[in-house]
């Protein structure tokens, strides 16, 4: 699974242009990508339409980030 910012990154975008896109601040894309906050629906779509993906898979990585021991128990299940 690929992480937030490795998908704004293939974008091409920094988290101010990313931002823009998806209707939000930089600041609140920073926040998202190091798991500080869980993006609302809104924010989820917003993000999925700027970096071309489904909704789905920023939900996913929304839902790693906000709960890393739900990640590292994934991992140790081999998921």
């Amino acid at each position: 699974m690929k992480s937030l910012r490795q998908l704004r990154n293939y974008a091409g975008l920094n988290q101010t242009e990313l931002g823009a896109r998806a209707g939000l601040c930089a600041s609140d894309i920073s926040r998202i990508e190091r798991g500080h906050v869980r993006p609302s629906l809104r924010a989820i779509n917003g993000l999925a339409r700027a970096l071309g993906v489904e909704p789905e898979a920023v939900e996913e990585l929304a839902e790693a980030l906000a709960h890393p021991s739900r990640r590292t128990a994934r991992r140790e299940a081999g998921a």
